[in-house]
């Protein structure tokens, strides 16, 4: 094979490559929507400090936004990425003292606002790592997941800058969130106790209402609303209310388990009422404890998000 030719006009190619005005930068086709509030508000930031110290100018009283193609913009003005050539950017990917002059004086507290400005850089990480933890769960739960964490979500959903949120008052709401589910599981986990006829007034151990609306928060259903039906009832009527709307709950949010859960009911309500009933209810409702134990420990989030705290 020989030789390639040399092209001396290749260089000269290259040459207007370099200082050909960069593409424009779409944010849409690189940050995911649920991180773009998030990366709009860290740019704000940065093109402020960069105005208010004189980096960039803009005309009076004009109003600088991020373009939808994420690029800053100025009324009246072109973008401003497009107004510097490519050969005048740095060849650095980052931003050091080396390459910034400062234009104004940081005055005898600098180093001082070194050292907050740090602490801040490290808050505000280890915010965006716990919201993406959290948001990491809350992916994953089951469709029937306890209506707290489907709050939490919403929230999460709405607001997903880390302006919008401090470390603790993440924490405050993973712990509310988990405090809703463990009082919905204590209802479903104290009824254990009509397991046994020994226990004594064993009748007022569990509340049928607490137990209708744990199942009904398991199911995946939030009992807000008219699911409780008010009124002048009377206690028995209005517990029959309520236990007839678990039902149509689960028969609609959780088919396959709602034949279980009603029947679960029943044999509580049962064991409530009377201590003289027969020796093969226990059996049965012991069997009916274990399968939902099962079922909702599967979708109960709480200890997932509380580790999130701990670390």
């Amino acid at each position: 094979m020989g030789k390639e030719e040399y092209d001396p006009g290749s260089n000269h190619k290259m040459d207007q490559e370099l200082t050909r005005a960069r593409m424009p930068f779409d944010m849409r086709l690189h940050v995911p929507p649920i991180a773009q509030a998030s990366y709009a508000a860290d740019h704000y930031h940065a093109m402020k400090r960069l105005v208010s110290e004189g980096y960039i100018t803009i005309k009076p009283n004009a109003k600088l936004r991020l373009g939808p193609r994420g690029l800053w913009e100025a009324d009246g003005q072109s973008p401003l990425a497009q107004t510097i050539a490519r050969e005048m950017s740095p060849l650095e990917s980052y931003i050091s003292v080396d390459t910034v002059k400062p234009k104004t004086s940081l005055g005898s507290n600098h180093s001082h606002g070194d050292r907050d400005c740090g602490r801040s850089w490290e808050g505000q990480v280890h915010i965006l790592t716990l919201m993406s933890r959290m948001n990491g769960i809350l992916a994953t739960k089951h469709y029937n997941a306890h209506p707290a964490w489907t709050r939490l979500q919403e929230k999460l959903e709405e607001n997903p800058s880390r302006i919008d949120w401090t470390t603790e008052a993440l924490k405050v709401a993973i712990m509310q969130a988990n405090k809703e589910e463990l009082e919905d599981w204590d209802a479903f986990n104290v009824t254990r106790a009509y397991l046994s006829d020994s226990i004594p007034e064993f009748g007022h151990v569990a509340s049928v209402d607490a137990l209708v609306e744990a199942f009904c928060h398991f199911c995946g259903h939030p009992t807000s609303g008219p699911f409780f039906p008010g009124g002048t009832l009377g206690d028995e009527d209005m517990e029959a209310q309520r236990v007839k709307a678990l039902k149509q709950v689960a028969q609609m949010k959780d088919p396959s388990n709602a034949a279980a859960i009603m029947h679960y009911i029943t044999l509580v309500q049962i064991a409530r009422k009377s201590r003289q009933v027969g020796p093969d209810i226990f059996p049965v409702m012991e069997d009916l404890y274990d399968y939902l134990a099962v079922m909702i420990h599967k979708r109960m989030l709480g200890d997932r998000m509380m580790e999130l705290i701990h670390r």
